[in-house]
């Protein structure tokens, strides 16, 4: 339901050329992308509530500082600026289509993979890159003061600036990327869907998609095994490059709770 709301009210703004936008048209855009990333908080634990809790692991980050709430508050305000980007590219891209009536498996349903496994194998080299000595010590390791995250949005979008830019922009470049014409819907959906799924992960609800096409646990391990599981929606690359650690397989430190200064 939210999702039709949403992609009803953009339908509605986007009268014309994004890029020939004033502010009549800018206002209720930026505050309806800032609306949605707030309704992640509410939506997941109506949807994924009856799941089973991921035990808290190592380091629980309890409260914001300074520092947390500027990040967080700059990666809602460049989600809109993403969002108005993508909406101009996929305004003039040739390859996109609009028309619900030419709507089929073959330009939504198999781009809309593609364009998760072509993001993931990007954010997967980028991820590991963070986690060179000096990218992590300057940039990553700010969203790894949270070894067991629970906030949802909050927590996923409480990273440096230069990794939420990259990672935001990298879903643009998956879709540049996709070799073939895909349905605004598809578009849609792979936005929409994977805000949903990366503030998922940054939950304690045990959620999963069998057979190992998505899982909670396996980024939660990361956050505490930080040298496996690199993948944000799927484990399809870990387990290509041998990064892939199960759950299972790893004693869970006892959590410590960690106030903010």
């Amino acid at each position: 339901i939210f999702f039709r709301v949403f992609l009803t009210l953009m339908m509605e703004i986007l009268q014309g050329d994004p890029m020939m936008w004033t502010w009549p048209e800018m206002v209720p855009f930026s505050l309806l992308v800032v609306a949605g990333l707030g309704a992640f908080e509410f939506i997941l634990p109506f949807l994924f509530g009856w799941t089973d809790r991921i035990a808290e692991t190592g380091v629980v980050l309890e409260k914001f500082d300074w520092k947390d709430h500027a990040f967080t508050n700059f990666s809602r305000l460049s989600t809109v600026v993403f969002t108005y980007h993508m909406l101009c590219y996929v305004w003039h891209a040739e390859k996109v289509e609009w028309a619900l009536s030419k709507l089929t498996l073959q330009n939504s349903i198999l781009p809309l993979v593609l364009c998760y496994v072509i993001y993931d194998f990007f954010y997967c080299l980028w991820h590991r890159a963070l986690h060179h000595k000096v990218l992590y010590r300057h940039i990553h390791k700010h969203h790894h003061r949270q070894h067991a995250p629970s906030r949802g949005n909050s927590d996923a979008i409480n990273v440096h600036p230069v990794e939420f830019l990259t990672g935001e922009y990298l879903h643009l470049g998956a879709i540049v990327l996709v070799p073939m014409s895909i349905h605004v819907t598809a578009i849609a959906t792979f936005i929409v869907l994977g805000g949903l799924l990366a503030s998922l992960n940054h939950t304690r609800f045990n959620f999963k998609v069998p057979p190992g096409v998505f899982s909670v646990a396996d980024h939660d391990l990361h956050h505490y095994h930080i040298t496996a599981n690199f993948g944000q929606y799927l484990m399809l690359w870990d387990r290509l490059l041998g990064t892939y650690k199960s759950p299972s397989s790893l004693t869970k430190p006892k959590p410590k709770a960690q106030k903010a200064a």
